[in-house]
């Protein structure tokens, strides 16, 4: 969905719920869809995802956005959560599940061709916890930037 189109639905849906006061953002997150600050009362939504996912599953996210800023902070995702988030039409699962994800950056590789993702490069060397739950050399994993063209 287009970043504009998601902050006028954001905007939208958010004045429907009495939330006039709040702002919407975008952010750089690659794991969650989406966040509520409190403090600024704002829902923050994250600009990679927002443009991977459908207008569904953005309006589903900034719903269970708003179920938190209705309910207020220390209520995460426990039952009076759930029945807020039913109420205006969200999803009352605490995880953004089954929607698109943004490609992690960097890929490891281990001796027996098991992979692990990472958005951020490992700066410490790690093996592979399939072939060995605790630390051995001789599962070291090879970690390759999926950014870096592959002649150079």
């Amino acid at each position: 969905m287009e970043l504009d189109d998601a902050y006028q639905l954001a905007r939208e849906l958010l004045d429907s719920h009495g939330l006039e006061e709040w702002t919407v953002t975008f952010d750089s997150a690659r794991r969650r869809a989406g966040q509520t600050v409190f403090p600024t009362s704002t829902i923050s939504l994250s600009s990679p995802l927002t443009q991977l996912c459908t207008p569904e599953q953005v309006r589903g996210t900034v719903l269970h956005e708003i179920a938190h800023a209705l309910v207020g902070p220390g209520h995460n995702h426990d039952g009076t959560w759930k029945e807020v988030a039913q109420s205006i039409g969200a999803s009352p699962r605490a995880q953004f599940k089954g929607g698109p994800q943004v490609p992690a950056r960097y890929i490891g590789i281990c001796p027996a061709g098991h992979t692990v993702h990472r958005h951020r490069r490992s700066r410490n060397l790690q093996s592979c916890a399939k072939c060995c739950p605790e630390f051995n050399l001789d599962y070291l994993i090879t970690w390759h930037d999926t950014q870096v063209p592959a002649w150079l």
